[in-house]
């Protein structure tokens, strides 16, 4: 059964309890939010890619955030309670204002170029507030605002966040990151990091657990949650950087 018709959406991902559909959209959104990075210029087919929620059976799927950064990773909690997703670290106003002042209308990859911040979002909070959306006031600090403001900032890094996983008891996000360029330029961009939900923090910086020369991906954490595997398909874990054939 086919359940999206925008043919803008990727990286479905279901909840554990298998009531919702999570993915990312490219859909064009209302005016206002998720419009037009200052930063670049955007084909206007298209908007941001922002987190979707569907209902496997059929319905209108609805969008849980907003902003002018697009949204480029998403996971569930274990109880299915809480979304993860990270996006690029928005800016404020006056960091705008700033970057346009210096730069006008010339696109300067690398001085736009900055890590990502990871939020969670509470998902009955956010179905919430999606169901009073016709009929809420919509707060001046929202309307102006780059962001999703019902989610909440746990965890910051200098790199882009490639994936995201929680572990099955809740108490740990796991994450790999890359360049923030999405070019291979150095190999200390790509690794595994955690986050101890309990004291989860912007201010707090991420556990990094890998320390090599390798570029991991595909992380999966043990139905323990003492382990976390990956696979590598460049690099070695190791040693020295060498190319071999792709293993866990």
């Amino acid at each position: 059964m086919r359940l999206t018709q925008s043919g803008h959406e990727s990286s479905p991902r279901w909840s554990p309890d298998s009531r919702w559909i999570a993915f990312l959209s490219e859909r064009r959104a209302p005016a206002g939010k998720g419009r037009e990075s200052d930063d670049s210029k955007e084909d206007d087919s298209k908007g941001v890619a922002q987190l979707y929620l569907i209902s496997p059976d059929g319905g209108e799927a609805f969008p849980v955030t907003e902003g002018e950064e697009e949204v480029h990773a998403v996971a569930w909690s274990a109880d299915a309670k809480t979304l993860y997703f990270a996006t690029r670290t928005p800016w404020n106003k006056e960091q705008k204002d700033d970057y346009k002042k210096i730069w006008k209308d010339t696109l300067q990859y690398r001085a736009a170029e900055r890590g990502d911040t990871i939020y969670s979002l509470d998902l009955a909070h956010a179905i919430d507030l999606h169901a009073a959306g016709g009929t809420r006031e919509t707060p001046k600090a929202e309307k102006e605002s780059n962001t999703t403001l019902s989610a909440n900032a746990i965890a910051s890094t200098p790199w882009r966040v490639q994936q995201l996983e929680a572990a099955p008891d809740g108490r740990r996000l796991a994450f790999v990151t890359t360049s923030v360029s999405q070019r291979q330029e150095k190999l200390e961009e790509f690794e595994i990091y955690s986050v101890e939900l309990a004291q989860a923090s912007p201010q707090t910086p991420p556990h990094q657990l890998t320390h090599n020369e390798a570029f991991e991906q595909e992380l999966t954490w043990a139905n323990d949650s003492r382990h976390l595997f990956f696979a590598v398909q460049q690099g070695s874990v190791e040693g020295k950087y060498r190319d071999f054939q792709e293993r866990l």
